[in-house]
């Protein structure tokens, strides 16, 4: 319960988790590190009394062993000097000389052998110093008693021989000493083992016992805070998702607040989205809809009242079918089988019908989402672009009709008063029906133009190729605008070689017309506009020079644009609606050709149409 409620205490909540769960996991893991290094103090502990046990036992066994050696071998050189006693006494005795100084020997061989392993162990450095001692007393009497014999001094030899085995009693005695001790050291290491071992268990079972102890904190943590507020946030987030209101947010500064205020943060900026989006479709003008495979309306914006004369819920549910043209259905059946079987977007036309009954073209924008099973469609009302159509039909048929046919029957009114079919007429009068000629034939230019600008940038004007000589060309255009030359003393110079080109006479002509009629309106007075002809890569370049206004580099790009270009070139070389130019360069590029402008190297402008060969 107390670790219950310092979790739920406000301050612990300032705890970020990451550093909460550091802590849980570094204090079992110093604990245990501390156990651990008990357990192997104690472990050294153990392996040093095992150690120091079994030197015991090895020093005892290897006493014992010397203690053996001694009484078997020194009972052979005590019955050795008994018999040389005895030979002197007129006694003979079957021990030879050989196995006497063998058995010497070996008593030797044996001490030498246990001072060396007793040097090894520090604990048994002081016996074994002892015990050196009292051998070199042993071995000193004894051969005393052996030099004694061999002079004849029989007290001498008897005093040495009795000091000599009363130091070999204390040698053997201090060895049993020895002996028992280690015995007695022995078992009380065997006993500090056992009690070793114990206290080995003993951490052992701590450090598993701290371990579950950790375990358990760590899962009632898990289970009482992290698993709580897991709970929560997952239940904010599903309330986020059903968009309820009085969300009561995770309180604290740890990961699972933040995690919550981010999730909230981006609730509201998906929410603000979805809104933006929502009025941006139901504001929208197209009608835009979703519908499923079998062209059911499932969503659709406002834009049906306005386009169908339907409000959205009258829609929703509806086929799609329901609402199309009786002869359009077979084709639209079609068209949605197509987009839905399609990845990229379908563009087509249906006719569909109002709540009225009239009908209203539209134009489709359909793409089919694999992931959502749906059909994402954006349907734009074409009525004002059907009416514009039919207006502009009725207007091209009203200029083709009502203008065209007069000002053309005008103009060949006008050229037989010039050519004198109905009698001479003054100069002065001469000279005014070959300026109205000349307007004439630019008013017909204009109506020709604006009838067949769309045919020319749609490709369908009807084109009749044949080889014309460019000076026949060049002067059939301009007696045509002759007229209009004179009046500001313009004249022509036709320079180059003579070159025959495949062209469409009548449209090359009204080319030619069009770009000379622009250099002599614009060049100066008493000027001369000077055409250069010439063959270059394969290409014949017909160059028209004047001296007007030049354009400038950013003003070509949209010299030839019709309808704009009066607003984006300031040159006076553009006038009307910009449909002259526009008319040529649809023109030349129709009969496989370029038309372009520039600059002299004497300030002078240039039109330049180039021609394959």
């Amino acid at each position: 319960m107390q670790l219950e409620t310092s979790l739920k205490n406000s301050s612990w909540r300032q705890v970020k988790w990451s550093h909460a769960l550091f802590l849980f996991a570094v204090f079992p893991l110093l604990v245990e590190l501390i156990l651990m290094g008990v357990m192997f103090e104690v472990l050294g502990r153990l392996d040093y009394a095992k150690r120091a046990r079994m030197n015991s036992i090895d020093s005892s066994s290897q006493v014992c062993r010397f203690l053996v050696g001694l009484v078997n071998d020194g009972t052979i050189v005590a019955a050795k000097e008994l018999a040389d006693a005895n030979r002197i006494a007129g006694k003979s005795s079957d021990i030879s000389s050989t196995k006497y100084a063998e058995s010497f020997k070996a008593i030797d061989k044996s001490f030498r052998e246990l001072i060396k392993y007793l040097s090894s162990d520090p604990r048994c450095w002081d016996f074994a110093e002892s015990l050196q001692v009292k051998y070199v007393q042993v071995e000193y009497h004894f051969r005393n008693a052996h030099n004694c014999q061999k002079s004849g001094d029989t007290a001498g030899e008897i005093d040495e021989r009795l000091q000599g085995t009363r130091l070999v009693q204390e040698l053997v005695s201090m060895s049993r000493q020895f002996v028992e001790q280690h015995s007695k050291i022995a078992a009380n290491l065997e006993q500090e083992e056992d009690r070793l071992k114990y206290s080995v268990y003993l951490v052992l079972t701590a450090t598993f016992a701290m371990s579950l102890l950790c375990a358990g904190s760590l899962a009632y943590l898990l289970n009482r805070t992290i698993a709580a507020n897991l709970r929560t946030l997952t239940s904010n987030v599903q309330s986020l998702a059903e968009q309820k209101e009085d969300i009561e947010p995770l309180k604290g500064n740890d990961e699972f607040a933040t995690v919550d205020a981010a999730f909230r943060r981006m609730f509201n900026s998906v929410t603000e989205v979805q809104h933006t989006e929502k009025m941006m479709v139901e504001s929208a003008a197209d009608l835009i809809c979703s519908m499923d495979r079998s062209a059911t309306v499932l969503r659709v914006n406002s834009a049906s009242k306005s386009i169908l004369d339907y409000e959205p819920e009258q829609l929703i549910g509806v086929s799609i079918f329901d609402i199309i043209a009786e002869e359009e259905k077979e084709r639209a059946t079609a068209l949605f089988a197509e987009a839905v079987a399609s990845k990229a977007t379908t563009n087509f036309e249906l006719r569909l019908l109002r709540s009225s009954g009239h009908t209203v073209d539209t134009a489709w924008s359909v793409v089919w989402s694999q992931s959502e099973e749906t059909l994402f469609c954006v349907a734009h009302d074409l009525s004002q672009r059907k009416q514009a159509e039919r207006v502009k039909q009725e207007i091209t048929a009203m200029i083709s009709h009502d203008l065209r046919t007069p000002i053309n029957s005008l103009q060949v009114a006008v050229e037989l008063f010039a050519r004198g079919t109905y009698g001479e007429f003054p100069d002065g009068l001469q000279h005014k029906l070959a300026a109205s000629t000349a307007k004439a034939i630019e008013a017909m230019d204009l109506i020709n133009d604006l009838l067949d600008i769309e045919k020319l940038e749609q490709s369908t004007i009807d084109l009749s190729f044949e080889t014309w000589s460019v000076r026949e060309l060049i002067e059939s255009a301009w007696r045509d605008i002759e007229a209009l030359a004179n009046e500001r003393n313009i004249s022509l110079s036709i320079e180059g070689s003579s070159i025959d080109i495949l062209v469409d006479r009548e449209q090359f002509v009204r080319v030619l017309r069009n770009l000379l009629r622009n250099s002599a309106t614009c060049a100066s007075v008493e000027s001369t506009v000077v055409i250069r002809t010439q063959i270059e890569d394969d290409t014949t370049k017909i160059r028209i020079e004047d001296s007007g206004p030049l354009v400038s580099a950013d003003e070509r790009e949209y010299i030839f644009d019709r309808f704009q270009s009066t607003e984006r070139v300031s040159s006076k070389r553009v006038e009307g609606m910009g449909l002259s130019l526009a008319v040529c360069k649809a023109l030349v590029t129709a009969q496989g050709g370029e038309l372009s402008t520039g600059e002299t190297p004497d300030g002078k402008f240039f039109f330049l149409v180039s021609l394959p060969n």
